[in-house]
């Protein structure tokens, strides 16, 4: 699921059925940071198992650096999804 704006509208929430795992990825800023706590926050009785997806840990574990706003398809485009598997 793909949510544009700084929200999930409630009525989406039909797509998590129970005991699945989600992955939120906000944007390498504090905006994508504040959006990833709102997501959890607003998913934390429909979804079992909310994994929030650390910029800075992924940046330690593949020894590169991500500029502010780098995002998940910045993620997906570049060389470390091609050879190396965060999750």
């Amino acid at each position: 699921l793909v949510v544009q704006g700084t929200y999930l509208e409630s009525k989406t929430w039909n797509f998590f059925p129970v005991s699945k795992k989600v992955i939120v990825v906000g944007d390498n800023d504090e905006a994508g940071k504040s959006f990833n706590e709102r997501i959890k926050s607003q998913l934390s009785n429909v979804v079992d198992n909310i994994i929030i997806w650390d910029w800075e840990l992924l940046s330690i574990q593949t020894n590169q650096t991500f500029k502010k706003g780098f995002d998940f398809t910045d993620c997906a485009t570049c060389c470390i999804m091609k050879s190396y598997t965060y999750l």
